[in-house]
C-alpha cells in the first residue's frame, strides 16, 4: 500500500478512536449501558487501525529506529488504549476525561505534524 493509504486509514482510525472515547464518556456521565458494545469495539478497532496504519507509515517514510516523537505517540496509544477503565470507574470526572482525550489527541497530532523529539 501506498503512503497516502495509510495515511488515509490512520485518519479514519483516529476518527473512529474518538468518536468511540466521547461516546463512552457521554455514556458513563449519564449511566447507561445501551451502546456499550459498540462503543468498545469503535474504540478497539480505532486502536488496531491507528497502530498498524502508523507503522505502515513510518515503514513507507524511510524511519529507522523508534525515534522520540513515535514513542511519545505510542504512549499516547497506550494511555488511550486503557483510559476507558478509568472513565467507567470515575464517571463523574466527565469533563476531566473530555479535556484529558482531548490534550491526549493534540499531543499525538503535533508529535506526528512536527516531530519535535
Amino acid at each position: 500500500m501506498s503512503y497516502q493509504t495509510y495515511r488515509f486509514l490512520h485518519l479514519l482510525g483516529m476518527i473512529l478512536l474518538f468518536l468511540s472515547l466521547g461516546g463512552v464518556i457521554i455514556q458513563a456521565k449519564l449511566g447507561g449501558k445501551s451502546g456499550r458494545a459498540m462503543l468498545v469495539a469503535g474504540h478497539g478497532t480505532g486502536l488496531l487501525v491507528v497502530l498498524v496504519a502508523g507503522f505502515g507509515m513510518l515503514a513507507k517514510g524511510g524511519e529507522l529506529g523508534l525515534p522520540g516523537w513515535v514513542i511519545a505517540k505510542l504512549v499516547v496509544w497506550l494511555v488511550l488504549g486503557g483510559i476507558t477503565v478509568a472513565i467507567k470507574r470515575k464517571a463523574e470526572a466527565a469533563g476531566m476525561w473530555y479535556t484529558t482525550v482531548v490534550g491526549l489527541g493534540l499531543v499525538a497530532v503535533v508529535m506526528g505534524v512536527y516531530k519535535p523529539l
